[in-house]
């Protein structure tokens, strides 16, 4: 599971890595970075405390970056031809919504098969406990 969601973060983080220095690279595109660090993070603790409560808040950090980019998708659309865009992303207002709205459902997918996993292990757990009664 750690792989996979390192995976959908460093997918998110791939605009800023692209510009080969971060300093370099437009501030929505920092943005990106800094959440995908924010998710890296938290997979890091997952991996240390491999159990289904620590999955779950991980997951709830994929949904809120989701979240983050379904919101940016929607102003891309929203905003009339005649505003810029806010965060330096007016040079590339055709592409916004379209990356957005990847990243945002390969974190929704990452954050929905974290939860059938969590989930499985509620099952083994509830299993478990059932067969030491």
């Amino acid at each position: 599971m750690a792989g996979v969601l390192t995976g959908v973060a460093a997918f998110g983080a791939w605009p800023a890595l692209a510009q080969g220095s971060p300093a370099a690279a437009p501030v929505w595109a920092q943005g990106a970075l800094l959440l995908a660090l924010l998710q890296l993070a938290y997979v890091a603790w997952m991996a240390v405390l491999p159990d289904r409560a620590t999955l779950q808040v991980v997951l709830v950090v994929y949904v809120l970056v989701a979240a983050i980019y379904a919101a940016g998708a929607a102003m891309a659309l929203a905003m009339p031809a005649e505003r810029p865009l806010p965060l330096d992303l007016e040079a590339y207002r055709h592409r916004v919504a379209a990356w957005c709205g990847l990243v945002m459902l390969s974190t929704t997918l990452a954050a929905y098969l974290g939860g059938r996993t969590a989930a499985a292990w509620a099952t083994e757990d509830r299993r478990r406990g059932a067969l030491r009664n």
